[in-house]
């Protein structure tokens, strides 16, 4: 069916949807008559698409005489993408209506339509056909690397059954493409690779009938991409064999960052939900739209929309996390996908109500395939997309990597010892160029690395997974926001070195020293990890039970009955027991620091300046000390008369 439109519809002139008329300075000039509100009911009732729309949108409470001609005009705040319709006596907005224009490229289908459907395996190819490639280094290599095993999808031509194979077998002189799925497993998946199906796998295949319905969506989603092959974690590593599954999980950023393109199924909470896929996003997401044909530059077509379009971020993140309330995206919060994410070139998200894309510098909508966010180029580090809304200014240029803490520690993990293999793959990712990995830190950053703390007060400590001062030491959400400053600045200390408390001048990094559970894995666990600080300058403190807790969750910290400062505890009642407590001063509080707590603003009154640092229990073998918590907002006077110290983090 064509789309249908009526005479004055047809004839809305091309003009008022120029660029010129994008501008604020300019948008008066944009201006297209149409008919009465009773001569678009009609002609909607006849089949015109846009005059439907336009009917929908009419604030009806406010046009008296329904009979008076309407007009278009851009909108006055946001007129590069938004118009209202209005009448001579009623000048103000009768309804906002919103448009995008169309690239050339997306033209080649046939023109949309009110309520038509989406065809997404057309639009699933065009994003991966459009995605960015790597660099040519990262070419060659994506010519030789393969993962151990991959999964055939046209093994048989008679059925839909697919073969396991080992990718040794089918290099030739080429490397063959393949994509991988990112999945929750929601428990006990039902079909698993293990030692005693290999060779059955491999020679007679695995019945199509008997996976779930998420892998297969995945094998016919694959196939109508053209692709022959898919990386499937559970049905590629071997599960029941503990030697092979460290080793693939080492391979996690080589698996990701070659694949084609990365199937996620965000919104489903396990394997048997799907790779959800909504031909109708018009219904789906209660938001109708047509396209009018509007030969402009780099451009045939402009796309109406009766509301705005849903927003990327909005239709990743799902419904907000409430206790009680599952989320639209399950898939999010899980902490293994987050590296899956960031280390795909490409990856299309089946998300509740459309379509999701997203590569290393641009993201996309099934509603507007084609524009979302410019991300910018790479820069030699993992793309950081914190999709939880609230956009806080970074203090310095190496935390970005901090970010992704803060994500990945907000997610969720079946296997506490799983806490930074799972983070292994970003780690190998961005450690290039940089000095030493410490469990979840850099060496480089030190010590304002150390100056993390718990978000949650919920955090466990289950095993030993990470040494103390690190925050992969336990499982809970954590924050770097001592790192951060206000709007407008870009550097986590003072900008000039004279306003550094001259206390921490002496502060040194004398020796790093980490112990690996295996030595050729230098991003998975370790068994042991020590930071010896010399020059730092430590005062005795109190952080012990029964104080009053302020409302972010910190409480007063103490030297001799007297508050000096707050504490934030890593382990909620952990300090109850402890007698020897101290506090190690790391770095001077910016005036310009993000927070702003009650204490701070009495500090600056007092016109003092102030230090931030670590709380530490000492241990009775040596001079060995254990973080239990931050502290912020001491007075730095409290350190002057303090003989520095060296003090052994473990």
């Amino acid at each position: 069916m064509s789309q249908q439109l009526c005479f004055v519809c047809r004839n809305i002139p091309e003009d008022f949807w120029s660029r010129a008329y994008d501008l604020f300075e300019s948008r008066r000039g944009a201006k297209a008559k149409l008919q009465s509100y009773n001569g678009m009911q009609k002609q909607g009732k006849q089949g015109c698409q846009l005059c439907t729309i336009f009917v929908a949108s009419i604030w009806l409470k406010k046009l008296e005489d329904h009979n008076e001609c309407l007009h278009l005009r851009r909108d006055y705040g946001d007129p590069h993408r938004a118009f209202c319709l209005a009448t001579e006596k009623f000048p103000t907005s009768l309804g906002t209506l919103y448009f995008f224009r169309v690239p050339d490229i997306w033209c080649e289908s046939a023109i949309a339509r009110f309520n038509d459907e989406t065809d997404n395996v057309r639009l699933m190819r065009t994003w991966v056909r459009n995605r960015i490639l790597p660099s040519e280094a990262a070419s060659s290599m994506a010519r030789r690397f393969l993962p151990t095993r991959l999964l055939d999808v046209e093994a048989f031509t008679e059925s839909d059954d697919v073969r396991l194979v080992v990718s040794q077998d089918i290099r030739a002189a080429s490397t063959p493409s393949y994509l991988a799925l990112s999945h929750c497993w929601g428990g006990i998946v039902p079909i698993r690779l293990e030692m005693n199906s290999v060779k059955s796998w491999i020679k007679r295949g695995v019945a199509f009938g008997a996976l779930p319905k998420t892998f297969r969506d995945a094998i016919q989603i694959t196939r109508q991409l053209g692709i022959r092959y898919l990386w499937i974690d559970s049905m590629c590593i071997i599960q029941d064999c503990m030697e092979d599954w460290k080793q693939e999980a080492s391979f996690m950023a080589e698996v990701y960052s070659n694949a084609v393109c990365t199937l996620a199924a965000l919104s489903s909470k396990d394997s048997s939900e799907g790779c959800k896929v909504i031909s109708n996003i018009q219904a789906s997401l209660k938001s109708p739209y047509v396209e009018l044909k509007a030969e402009l530059h780099r451009s045939s077509r402009i796309r109406i929309f009766q509301k705005m379009p849903r927003s990327w971020v909005e239709e990743f993140n799902g419904q907000s996390l409430q206790a009680g309330v599952e989320t639209d995206s399950p898939l999010r919060t899980r902490a293994w996908v987050l590296q899956e994410k960031e280390l795909s070139n490409c990856t299309i998200y089946f998300a509740k109500n459309q379509l999701l894309w997203e590569n290393k510098e641009h993201k996309a909508t099934a509603q507007l395939p084609w524009e979302e966010t410019t991300l910018g180029a790479r820069s030699g580090t993992p793309r950081m997309m914190r999709e939880n809304l609230s956009h806080q200014i970074i203090g310095a240029p190496q935390y970005p990597w901090y970010e992704l803490v803060e994500d990945y520690a907000s997610r969720s993990l079946t296997f506490p010892t799983d806490k930074l293999i799972a983070f292994s793959g970003l780690a190998k990712d961005f450690g290039c160029g940089r000095k030493q990995y410490l469990a979840g830190i850099w060496s480089t950053d030190l010590p304002a690395a150390l100056l993390w703390r718990v978000n949650d007060y919920a955090a466990t400590r289950p095993a030993y997974l990470a040494p103390s001062w690190s925050w992969a030491s336990l499982m809970g959400s954590v924050t770097y926001e001592s790192l951060r400053l206000e709007p407008g600045h870009d550097s986590a200390q003072y900008e000039h070195p004279e306003d550094i408390y001259p206390g921490l001048k002496t502060l040194k990094v004398r020796s790093v020293q980490m112990t690996l559970e295996d030595k050729d894995k230098e991003y998975a666990n370790v068994r042991e990890g020590r930071i010896i600080l010399s020059g730092t300058r430590c005062i005795r403190v109190q952080c012990g039970p029964g104080v009053v807790r302020f409302s972010d969750g910190g409480q007063p910290l103490t030297q001799n009955k007297a508050p000096i400062g707050v504490f934030y505890p890593d382990i909620a009642g952990e300090t109850a027991l402890l007698k020897d407590t101290y506090c190690v001063a790391l770095q001077s509080e910016s005036m310009r620091s993000f927070r702003r707590h009650q204490l701070r603003l009495k500090q600056d009154g007092a016109m003092r300046s102030m230090v931030m640092g670590i709380v530490v229990t000492s241990l009775p073998k040596r001079q060995e000390y254990r973080r239990v918590g931050l502290a912020r907002w001491m007075d730095e006077s409290l350190f002057d008369a303090v003989p520095t110290t060296t003090v052994e983090l473990i």
